[in-house]
Order: structure tokens, then C-alpha cells, then sequence
């Protein structure tokens, strides 16, 4: 029997074992982008009214028709010399109206129409896409999920709660939501992206109002066939396109960046200035008559000292001393970029507290404030980065870096630096130490102390939200992404594969990598040449087994988990050691080579690796669960990879080397799984896997039963729909529904 066929004839036992099912479908980077023509020219398009109350702030133009200017309400319009357009304190771009020039050769009108047609083909198209990757998915509440790209759709409204969603995906992947009633965004809710997602990819098409509700943090393009809602403090990262009206009230919205996901923050002060000035060569300064502020620009390596609250801008090698006492409190420091055409960066002194901080600016505006916080009881004047990212490296001990959220970044030693970063959509902070280790009293997750290599998020509202291993450029550091070379088109990692090579800090540096954290963590366990694989792969052996294992996930840490091996909640074996948190799962030698076996023997077959490990083989539409046997049974090498079936009928990868490992049935969505039974059992029900395709289940302190996945996944019938899980009469199977929406079938013993 060949390849192709022992392969072909194992998918069709698996279909034959799931005749009820219908097959679930494949993941995939999504489909192809709305085109918005020129409505994607404005930021808010509306044709009966565009509304502000409160303090509105909107980068982008607005536009507004068939509908006049006088509908346009909030915004003071003040209507250019041309005719053509109007300008509002509240918004960084133009507002248009029906009503204005219709003359050649810049006929605001008649581009308006233009622009509202194509906002209705967009919202035609949109709604229109057939063959959605996922149907009805949480009854139409995503609360909470990872959705990946794809096209989905809801005959009902769509709910986001407080709790979010998160889109993850590469920066060319597209998201179509398909709403055929409203959409709700409850209060407070953020939709995150990861990966590498933007906004400009994500379209949200809605037969009912779409409502954002008050501080939520919603990104994409809003395609509504009625009114668009954004309720107080709600901010928007995408295009608010409606065929009746958009209302606001105290909102931020910014047009979706064109290209990458960065950009420049803007910086609004509240003081303000006459357009009548004077200079002063000596010092750069201007001032007027009317302002109650004066604004410093400092040429290259000069000093001044801060006389208050005044602006200013540093020039580069300058030197800004902030005074003892509250003189300068809610001054603001723009930094320097780096000089035209050149790399170089572009260092800033500042003196405050009597002590030197070097501060160097890693984006266009970078902005830090003079504040004061309370460390240890005292009130310490500091600086608190309000905009862009900004890297700064302390000269002594104990020596406060910049305030994050409601903590101070404190330098364990001199020459120690960090780097923050601060998202002006999200209102996030990532603090990363490139150099030495630093305290945050915020960060008890680490037990407060961050070493050099680790990243820190702190959210708005204070609160540290995740601390990993990684530097800042992601550039092949211990715990960054690890960058697979010649991965074939057809494999595809939808999770974070981290290298585990290089040295790290919290480990005492030198030659402990994560690697060798193994060693220490599991007596007798020895590693393979070479260690960890350009696939990711790390071969490691036990007496006389040999197995393959994969890191699944970013590397965490944690300072509260004792060291050791446990099974997490996805299922994985997670090591432990002073407060570095590594997630395996069993894989095969080479998952990129296993990909090109699984397309040679059934073409058109996909690989993905999920979120737990788990590999994901597409054929047909259809998709099946796979989990590697953790042990490799030797064999003879014949040079030629391939598939076979097992005397149980189960299907067996040989790699290249002769090894053979059984590829068991997995469960997708372990931590659904163990959810579910809990509120079905009781909460102190627990399962287990043995990683040969069973999970046990333990209620009560004693065994249950016995759950083994079937390979496939399957959509929810209409019947479901809504449920969290389901028995089938007619096969004795239980299914469960996962959280990316597909279901799953179980027997149990």
C-alpha cells in the first residue's frame, strides 16, 4: 500500500466513524479585504447626521450626505475660504457636507455621493460573502474567545462583554463579521489584537446599530446599515461608515493605520497659545501675549533648568534638570528623534532628584511628564512617559527610571535600562528590560522584581495584565517567537512557538537557557544533539524512550509557582523553575516536514498547530485533531517519511529515520472541556490526559469515566445552538462545543 492510499483510506475511516457529523471548517488567513473605495477616505461617513457632545477627538475627515453641513452638530465648524470643506477644534483632518462647493474642479458634493455608494457596495459586498468559516459562533456572544481570520456569521445580534474578544493573526489577515441584527459592545470592553493584526483587516457589517459602549476600546471598520452609537469615553481605532447617522459623545476615534500598526501619537495640552509670536535666538524660545504657557526648544547640547510647568522640547545631547519641589510638576519633555537619514540615536540628559537619567527616543513623539508619585511613604518627583516609546538607563542604585500605571520602575543597579512603550489606542504599557533587573511594586506576579529580557503590561488602569520572556525587537532572544525557515506554504502556526535557546537572567544568565531548565526541572531526563530544532522540536530521552517535544506558547513568568511539572489547563506539560513557566506538548521530529507528507499524500491537506500543541490536519474542508504519541518507537530507517494504520486502524507517522509515533485523537479545547464538566459535575471535577487520546475524569475525589475525542470536528446543528454541550442518542457520544464554535464528539467508558 502506498503513501497516498494507507493516508487516504485512514481519513475515510475517521469520516465513516462521524456519518452524522457535518465536517467543520478549516482555518485559513481569511478573505479577501472590503474594498471601500472612497469611502475609506473618511473616518466617519454618515448620510442624515454626524453628532458630538463632551470632548471629542477625531484624527481623520468626516463626511456627511445626502445630508447638509447643519447636521453636523457639536463639532464649532469653521467654513474654509474655498467653500469646500470646514475645520473643528475637536477633529485633526477636514468635515465635509453635501451642502458645499459642487463647483469644478473640486466638487465637494458630487464626491460625496461617490463616497456614500461606495460605502453601500462595501456594506453589499460584505454582507454577501458566502461560505463562512464559522456559523453562529457562542450563539452569538464572543465574549472572551481568540478568533482567528476568517469570515463569520450570526443570523442575531452579536455581544462582546466587558471581558473583550481578541483577533489574532498576521498583519495581511482579514476578518469579515457578519451581523444581521445589532451589535453591542458592552461597557469597558477592549477588542485586542495579536499577532501582528490590524485594523484596517477587520470588518464589522451590521444590519442593526452598532453600540459602543462607555470607555470600550473597539478596533475595525464599522459597516452599519443604520446608526452608529459610540457611548461616553468609547474609542474607536478603525471607521465608523453608516447609512443613517453616528452619534458621540466624548470619544477618540483614529483612522486605521495604512500600513503597520504603529503610528504617531498625538499629544493634546489643554493651555494654548497666541499665533502672534516672538524669538529669542539665544535660547530657541517662544513666547506670547496672550498664553499662559511658554514653549522651550532647546538646540543640541545645551542645558536648561525648569522654571515650571511649561512645555518643551529637547534638543539632542541636552541636558533638562528638574528642580527639588513642585515648581515643574505636569511639565512635558518631547525627545528628540534621530537626526535625518541616519540610525544614530539621539540621547537627552535628565537631572531630577539630583541624579542623571540618560533617555533616548524610539518613535517620533515621545513624550515624558515631570509627576510625582509616593515610593515607600515619600512623595518622589518622577518622569511618567505620556506618549511613544522611550528608553532610559539609570546611573546608580536604586534610582527611580520613569512611574508606569500605579508603580515606579526602580533601577536594581547602575547602567540598568528599560524601555516603555505606550499604546495610545489600548492605553497599555509594555515595560522591557534590555539591560540589569528593576523593581515594580506592581508586578507581584515576578515578586516584583524584572530582569533583563522580560516584558511587562500594565493596562490603563494600573494593573499589571502579563509578564513574559522576550526582547524588545523580538530578534531571536531566549522566549522570543522562533522564526521557522523554509516552512512550507501549507503548515501554518496559529500560536507562538518560542526559542528556547540563548541565556536567561532570571536563571542566572551565563549557559542556563530554557533548554537546560529541562534538565534541572526533571531528573533523568536528557536532551538530544543539537537540542532544540529549527522546527521548533527539542529531542529528549528517558531510559530507553524517545520522544519529541515543542514549547507551545510565550514563556510566562511567575514567581508564585512553586518549581516542578504539572499538567496545565490546555492539557500541556508545564515546567516550572524560579518563577519561568515553559508549556510543552509531544510533536513529531519536524512538523514541517510532516506538512509536506501530509500534502504529498492527500493534496490540498493543510497542517496547523494549535493553541495546545495540537496538530490540526484540513482536508477537504473538514478537520481533524491530531496528537503525537509522546514516545518514537524505533524503526528501520527506509529514508522515506510517510503514513500508515496501525493493527487498531489508527494513523501512524514514520519519519524520515524510520521512527514511528501514533498520531492519537485530541481533544481541541481542553480548558472548554473541564469547564463544562465542572458545571455539569460539580467544581471540584478535574481531568487528566494520558497522551495516548483519552482525558479522565475525576468527580468527587474518585474516577469517573473516561473520555476518548473523536478525531474530527464537526459545526453545531441548528438544534444546538446556543448549548455548551450535547448527547447524541443514536451514537451514545457527548459533544462539546469549543470556543472557537466547532464541536467536538467524546465517548465515554
Amino acid at each position: 500500500m502506498n503513501i497516498h492510499q494507507s493516508y487516504t483510506k485512514c481519513l475515510v475511516a475517521l469520516l465513516l466513524t462521524a456519518l452524522s457529523i457535518t465536517a467543520g471548517t478549516a482555518y485559513a488567513a481569511g478573505p479577501a479585504a472590503v474594498n471601500l473605495g472612497t469611502a475609506g477616505n473618511y473616518v466617519i461617513l454618515a448620510k442624515s447626521a454626524v453628532s458630538t457632545t463632551g470632548t471629542t477627538s477625531v484624527v481623520g475627515d468626516i463626511g456627511i450626505s445626502p445630508a447638509a453641513a447643519s447636521y453636523i452638530t457639536g463639532f464649532s465648524l469653521t467654513l474654509d475660504s474655498t467653500g469646500q470643506f470646514s475645520t473643528s477644534p475637536l477633529v485633526t483632518g477636514r468635515l465635509y457636507a453635501a451642502d458645499y462647493n459642487t463647483n469644478a474642479p473640486n466638487p465637494t458634493s458630487a464626491n460625496l455621493t461617490t463616497a456614500v455608494s461606495d460605502m453601500q457596495t462595501a456594506y453589499t459586498d460584505a454582507a454577501g460573502r458566502s461560505l463562512p468559516d464559522f456559523t453562529e459562533l457562542g450563539a452569538g456572544n464572543i465574549s472572551g474567545m481568540t478568533l482567528a481570520p476568517g469570515l463569520y456569521k450570526w443570523g442575531t445580534g452579536l455581544m462582546i462583554s466587558s471581558v473583550g474578544v481578541t483577533l489574532s493573526g498576521g498583519p495581511n489577515d482579514v476578518w469579515i463579521f457578519q451581523i444581521a441584527q445589532t451589535l453591542t459592545v458592552a461597557n469597558g470592553a477592549i477588542v485586542t489584537l495579536s499577532g501582528g493584526a490590524q485594523a484596517k483587516n477587520i470588518f464589522w457589517q451590521t444590519g442593526g446599530q452598532a453600540t459602543l459602549g462607555t470607555t470600550s476600546d473597539f478596533k475595525g471598520i464599522i459597516l452599519s446599515q443604520t446608526a452608529i452609537v459610540l457611548q461616553t469615553g468609547a474609542v474607536l481605532n478603525g471607521r465608523a461608515l453608516a447609512q443613517t447617522a453616528v452619534s458621540l459623545n466624548a470619544n477618540s476615534v483614529v483612522a486605521p493605520a495604512s500600513g503597520s500598526t504603529g503610528g504617531t501619537t498625538t499629544t493634546t495640552s489643554t493651555s494654548t497659545t497666541s499665533s502672534s509670536t516672538t524669538s529669542t535666538s539665544a535660547a530657541n524660545t517662544t513666547t506670547t501675549s496672550t498664553s499662559t504657557t511658554t514653549s522651550t526648544t532647546l538646540p543640541p547640547s545645551t542645558s536648561i533648568t525648569l522654571s515650571g510647568s511649561a512645555p518643551i522640547t529637547a534638543g539632542i545631547g541636552s541636558t533638562v534638570t528638574v528642580p527639588a519641589g513642585n515648581t515643574a510638576i505636569g511639565a512635558l519633555i518631547t525627545l528628540p528623534p534621530a537626526p535625518a537619514g541616519t540610525a544614530t540615536q539621539a540621547p537627552v540628559t535628565v537631572v531630577i532628584g539630583g541624579q542623571s537619567l540618560t533617555m533616548v527616543s524610539g518613535s517620533a513623539n515621545a513624550v515624558v511628564k515631570v509627576n510625582t508619585v509616593t515610593i515607600n511613604g515619600v512623595a518622589t518627583t518622577v518622569l511618567q512617559p505620556t506618549a511613544g516609546t522611550v528608553t532610559v538607563t539609570a546611573t546608580g542604585a536604586f534610582q527611580p527610571l520613569f512611574a508606569v500605571g500605579n508603580g515606579v520602575v526602580i533601577a536594581d543597579s547602575a547602567n540598568t535600562t528599560a524601555v516603555s512603550s505606550l499604546n495610545a489606542t489600548t492605553g497599555n504599557t509594555n515595560v522591557v528590560v534590555t539591560q540589569g533587573s528593576v523593581t515594580l511594586s506592581a508586578a507581584t506576579a515576578a515578586g516584583g522584581k524584572i530582569y533583563a529580557g522580560e516584558n511587562v503590561v500594565v493596562n490603563a488602569a494600573g494593573t499589571v495584565t502579563g509578564i513574559t520572556l522576550g526582547s524588545a525587537s523580538g530578534a531571536g532572544s531566549a522566549g522570543d517567537p522562533l522564526v521557522i525557515a523554509n516552512q512550507p506554504a501549507n503548515l501554518v502556526n496559529s500560536v507562538i512557538i518560542p526559542n528556547l535557546k540563548g541565556s536567561v537572567a532570571r536563571l542566572g544568565g551565563g549557559t542556563q537557557n530554557l533548554e537546560q531548565m529541562i534538565l534541572t526541572v526533571a531528573p533523568g531526563i536528557s536532551l538530544g544533539s543539537g537540542g532544540q530544532s529549527a522546527s521548533g522540536a527539542i529531542p529528549i530521552t528517558a531510559g530507553n524512550l524517545k520522544a519529541y517535544i515543542q514549547p507551545v506558547g510565550s514563556v510566562v513568568i511567575d514567581a508564585t509557582k512553586p518549581d516542578g511539572i504539572s499538567i496545565n489547563d490546555d492539557g500541556m506539560i508545564q515546567l516550572v523553575k524560579s518563577g519561568v513557566v515553559v508549556s510543552f506538548a509531544p510533536t513529531v521530529p519536524d512538523t514541517r516536514q510532516f506538512a509536506t507528507d501530509s500534502g504529498t499524500a492527500v493534496t490540498g491537506a493543510t497542517t496547523r498547530v494549535s493553541a495546545n500543541g495540537a496538530i490540526v490536519a484540513s482536508v477537504g474542508g473538514s478537520q481533524y485533531v491530531l496528537q503525537p504519541g509522546l514516545a518514537v518507537t524505533p524503526g528501520v530507517a527506509s529514508g522515506t517519511a510517510g503514513f500508515e494504520l496501525d493493527s487498531r486502524s489508527r494513523l501512524v507517522y514514520r519519519d524520515s529515520n524510520g521512527g514511528r509515533q501514533t498520531l492519537y485523537p485530541m481533544f481541541m479545547d481542553t480548558k472548554t472541556l473541564g469547564n463544562v464538566l465542572k458545571a455539569n459535575l460539580g467544581a471540584g471535577t478535574s481531568v487528566a490526559t494520558d497522551f495516548a487520546g483519552s482525558v479522565s475524569v475525576r468527580a468527587g475525589g474518585v474516577q469517573a469515566f473516561t473520555l476518548t475525542p473523536d478525531y474530527l470536528l464537526t459545526n453545531v446543528p441548528t438544534a444546538q445552538t446556543g448549548k455548551t454541550w450535547w448527547s447524541d442518542a443514536a451514537t451514545g457520544k457527548l459533544f462539546i462545543v469549543n470556543a472557537d464554535g466547532t464541536a467536538q464528539g467524546f465517548t465515554a467508558k
